[in-house]
């Protein structure tokens, strides 16, 4: 598949598969996937292209692609995670799965996802933390390298940044042998005066 984009116009072409040389020679059509990487807010006109084997055009369509700001987005459903889709370039869905699991470079080059079988075929589904911001995590996956496809389960979307950060230090109490956090600046101060003063946390 090649790819053109003049402004907001964006153009796909893939070539159309003479039968018999699909995966596992099969003779049915298959559908093309294009990761776009991260794209500014805006409205996009996509026109996909399939050319014939002589390299003329086959058959050709353009569809509106609208990009939302990512500011003031949420998750629609955060009870669900981030998921992708993915079949792996080399090797089976088990062996994948199992570099995953055993090869801690491999992990942290797809963005340490949990993966497991997507239930169907040769794919693979990469499951993120909900706040893990989507384009970069997509990105990230087409740049590894370690896919031949790629797809989105639509419930992918970002949660909000929180409003604010603080500190938050980590307390332990030798008589109890526990273990708390407290991000109030006023009572980490009382706590640290009673321990110079010689009394358990």
């Amino acid at each position: 598949m090649s790819y053109a984009q003049t402004g907001n116009n964006i153009t796909l072409t893939t070539r159309k598969v003479p039968k018999g040389t699909g995966p596992d020679g099969a003779t049915c059509r298959y559908m093309s996937n294009a990761v776009l990487g991260v794209m500014a807010a805006g409205t996009y006109n996509v026109t996909g292209r399939i050319r014939s084997i002589d390299g003329l055009t086959f058959e050709s369509t353009t569809q509106t692609l609208v990009v939302m700001p990512r500011d003031g987005r949420c998750n629609r459903q955060p009870d669900r995670s981030p998921s992708i889709l993915g079949t792996p370039k080399i090797g089976s869905v088990e062996n994948f799965i199992a570099r995953v699991n055993i090869d801690p470079a491999f992990a942290a080059s797809l963005g340490n996802p949990v993966v497991r079988h997507a239930g169907y075929g040769k794919d693979v589904a990469f499951t993120y933390p909900p706040l893990d911001d989507v384009p970069p995590v997509t990105d990230r996956l087409a740049r590894s390298g370690a896919l031949s496809t790629m797809s989105r389960n639509y419930y992918l979307c970002f949660s909000l940044m929180p409003d604010s950060t603080s500190l938050a230090v980590e307390f332990f109490h030798a008589g109890l042998d526990h273990y708390f956090y407290s991000a109030d600046a006023g009572g980490r101060a009382l706590l640290r005066q009673r321990a110079r003063c010689g009394r358990n946390l």
